[in-house]
């Protein structure tokens, strides 16, 4: 599948996303597009979804119609992505045109450390 990947994502994301051929936003030379415009340029070139962090996209632009998909994963944090890269290619699977499938990433816990007891 041929995919874009949004500004607001982290490029190594383009690596992890293995069976696809990815291409970027910045790769593209479309940094700074709204994302209507970003939408259009990115049907207009064959691309056949959009991964993107931006949950506003949906309520800003009709899908219906649209020959592009969108995945949205719930947050742009490196360390959860490459962790659960595998919940958005196994989304990447179910997403069809002009649909919009969202990917909710867990962050991991972090472990609060107990400030060391004084001694005595």
């Amino acid at each position: 599948m041929l995919l874009l990947l949004d500004e607001n994502l982290p490029v190594a994301l383009a690596k992890l996303l293995t069976g696809h051929q990815v291409e970027t936003v910045r790769s593209m030379g479309w940094l700074g597009i709204a994302n209507g415009a970003l939408l259009d340029r990115a049907e207009r070139h064959r691309f056949e979804a959009m991964v993107t962090s931006d949950r506003s996209i949906r309520r800003q632009n009709q899908m219906e119609g649209r020959e592009l998909a969108l995945v949205v994963v719930s947050h742009n944090d490196w360390p959860t992505l490459e962790a659960q890269v595998g919940r958005i290619l196994l989304a990447l699977t179910a997403v069809t045109p002009a649909r919009y499938n969202e990917v909710s990433l867990e962050r991991p816990r972090t472990r609060r450390r107990r400030p060391p007891r004084p001694t005595l």
